[in-house]
């Protein structure tokens, strides 16, 4: 989950929290969805990671290419 936060360190405290909260639940669903051990997903989500279509099927994050 990506974001962005200004104002007061307190609004940047709130938005912090509702990234990561987001953040959380996304890593939840790619386990779920994916069956990847959580080890896997975790460096998944370090930072940005690019997927090509067949290493996205691959690791079943998505079901087909079209």
């Amino acid at each position: 989950v990506s974001s962005g936060a200004q104002g007061t360190y307190k609004d940047m405290e709130i938005s912090i929290k509702h990234t990561k909260r987001l953040n959380d639940r996304l890593h939840a669903m790619f386990v779920e969805k994916t069956g990847q051990p959580e080890h896997v997903v975790d460096q998944w989500f370090d930072r940005d990671h690019w997927f090509t279509a067949e290493e996205a099927k691959d690791n079943g994050i998505i079901d087909d290419i079209v």
